[in-house]
Parts: C-alpha cells; structure tokens; sequence
C-alpha cells in the first residue's frame, strides 16, 4: 500500500458562509458549508488527482512539509488530506 499525504489550508468564504480547503501544491479545492464538508470533498479532488496521475503515468508533485505549511501560513488552520492506493494501483477510502 502506498499513502500520498499533503497539506491543506483552510479559508473562511465570509461572502458565501463557507468554507474551503486548499492543496496548494496540487492547485486543488473542497468547499463545503462546514471544514469537515470541504474537507471531505478536498480528499475528493486528491483522489481523482491520484488516479488520473496513476492512470497516465504522470510525474508526482512532491508535497510541501507540514511544518513548512504552517509557516507559510500562521493565521490559518492547516491540516492533512491523505489519500492510500493498494498494490493494484486501486483508490483505498
């Protein structure tokens, strides 16, 4: 089993009461109206960036390190979107 984890960034929409979760490295989103919904649909957006990247047989982009992530970022929440693939190149929720 392999396991692909990056960091996310958190943001509050104060226009739309929403919120949305950032990959930065990847330029991929979830939005939701709680972080727990644009989490979910983050890890979402990393599956289909796993399996597209499998499937074609494309170059990984390297995630930032977390602690790098929360310098970058200090007045944000930052948190981690994993995403594991079996040994058949299978998405494993």
């Amino acid at each position: 089993m392999q396991k692909f984890v990056y960091p996310a960034v958190v943001y509050q929409d104060n226009f739309n009461n929403s919120y949305v979760v950032a990959i930065d490295d990847l330029y991929i989103a979830g939005e939701g109206d709680s972080v727990e919904e644009a989490h979910a649909q983050a890890k979402e957006s990393l599956k289909r960036y796993i399996d597209g990247t499998i499937r074609y047989g494309l170059d990984f982009v390297e995630p930032t390190r977390f602690e790098e992530m929360r310098r970058k970022y200090p007045d944000k929440l930052v948190m981690l979107i994993e995403c594991n693939v079996d040994d058949k190149n299978r998405i494993i929720d």
